[in-house]
C-alpha cells in the first residue's frame, strides 16, 4: 500500500485504503502556465543514466524549496539498483558509499541519499488481457469524439502489470459513456489477483494518460469486469454501482507501461519523521468483509494489525516514470 495504495479508487466504496506514492504523484500539480509544477518526469522508455537521478533531485528541490539529502531516499527495483551500481563503477570508478539505516541494514547512497530496493517496482512481462468497448448516448458527459483506452492491473505482492493493447471507441452527442469490458487476469504467479485497475485514455492513438483508478471489487463484493467512463468519473460493473467520486491522475507523468521496453519507475521520497509520518496505528481489529457471490451466506473477515505511513505533502515526492534499466 506504500506504493500502490489509492483511497480514491474506493472513494464511495465500503473500505477505502490509504494513498501510496503512485497516487500522490499522479494527482499532484501546482500553478498554471509558466508557473506550472509537477513532480514526475516521463522518460518514455529511455535507458537509465545517472543524470536522471540528478534531474529527479532538482525536481523535488524546486517543488519543496529545500535541499535534498540524507533525509530522503530513492526507491527503485532491484534490477534498477543493479544498473545504478554498474554506472557507479563504470563512470565514477568507485563503489557507492553506504549508510546504515537500521541495525544490519546497509544501503548504497547517491549524493548522500540512500537507495532502497522494492520488488513491487520491478517491470513485469505480464500483460492485461483483451479489453472490449461499448458506448451509450445517455448518462454521461463525454463529447462526440474518438477515445483511445488502455487498462492495467495492480496486483497484490506483485505491482503494476503492462497495460492492455490499445482500443478505441467513437461517441456521438454530448452525453455519452464508454464501457470497457475485460476478464480478470489469470496468468499471474502464486495465485495473485488484482487489487486495483488503472484506466488510461487519450483522444489520439498512443497518447493515453491516466484518468482513473478503481478497486478490483465493487461495493457488492463482486469482481470488477467492466468499467464505465462517464466523462466525469469511473463506475464499476454497471452504472448502478458507485465508483470513485472523480477522475484520478491529472499529472502528465502518469502514462501506461508497455511490454516492449520493460519500463519502470524510480521514486524520491522523504524518510525524515517531519515528512514521513505514522498518522495512526491500528491495534488488532476485526474487519468484516462483503460476502461473495459464490458464498453469500458467509461472513468473511480480516485481521488488521498494521501501521499506516503517510507523506505530509505530495510536493515532497518525485518520480521518474517509464525508465529502462540497461544491464
Amino acid at each position: 500500500s506504500f506504493i500502490w495504495g489509492n483511497d480514491g479508487a474506493t472513494a464511495n466504496g465500503q473500505y477505502p485504503i490509504c494513498s501510496g506514492l503512485d497516487y500522490l504523484v499522479s494527482n499532484w500539480s501546482a500553478g498554471t502556465g509558466s508557473n506550472n509544477y509537477v513532480n514526475a518526469q516521463d522518460l518514455a522508455g529511455a535507458n537509465f543514466a545517472l543524470k536522471n537521478l540528478d534531474e529527479l533531485i532538482d525536481l523535488v528541490e524546486t517543488n519543496a524549496a529545500m535541499p535534498i539529502g540524507s533525509q530522503y531516499m530513492f526507491v527503485m527495483s532491484p534490477r534498477m539498483n543493479s544498473n545504478v551500481s554498474q554506472l557507479f563503477t563504470n563512470q565514477q570508478r568507485f563503489q557507492a558509499p553506504t549508510v546504515e539505516l537500521g541495525a544490519g541494514l546497509n544501503v548504497p547512497t547517491y549524493r548522500d541519499i540512500p537507495i532502497l530496493k522494492s520488488s513491487f517496482l520491478s517491470p513485469r512481462s505480464n500483460q492485461m488481457g483483451t479489453v472490449t468497448t461499448g458506448t451509450a448516448t445517455t448518462g454521461g458527459s463525454l463529447a462526440a469524439n474518438t477515445y483511445y483506452y488502455q487498462v492495467s492491473a495492480v496486483v497484490a505482492r506483485f505491482g503494476e502489470i503492462s497495460a492492455s493493447t490499445e482500443v478505441s471507441q467513437t461517441t456521438t452527442g454530448s452525453t455519452s459513456t464508454v464501457t470497457l469490458s475485460f476478464s480478470t487476469p489469470s496468468n499471474l504467479p502464486d495465485g495473485a489477483s488484482p487489487v486495483l485497475y488503472k484506466v488510461y485514455r487519450g483522444t489520439s492513438t498512443g497518447a493515453e494518460t491516466l484518468v482513473g483508478v478503481v478497486d478490483a471489487f465493487d461495493t457488492t463484493g463482486a469482481a470488477v469486469t467492466s468499467i464505465v467512463d462517464t466523462g466525469a468519473n469511473l463506475l464499476t460493473n454497471s452504472s448502478g454501482n458507485t465508483g470513485p467520486a472523480a477522475y484520478q491522475g491529472g499529472n502528465t507523468g502518469a502514462k501506461p507501461r508497455t511490454v516492449t521496453n520493460a519500463a519502470e519507475d524510480i521514486y524520491l521520497v522523504p524518510r525524515d519523521p517531519n515528512f514521513m509520518v505514522r498518522p495512526y496505528t491500528r491495534d488488532m481489529q476485526i474487519l468484516p468483509l462483503a460476502p461473495t457471490v459464490t458464498a453469500p451466506d458467509t461472513l468473511p473477515f480480516a485481521v488488521l494489525t498494521d501501521t499506516t505511513l503517510a507523506v505530509r505533502g505530495s510536493k515532497y515526492v518525485g518520480r521518474l516514470s517509464r525508465v529502462v534499466a540497461n544491464i
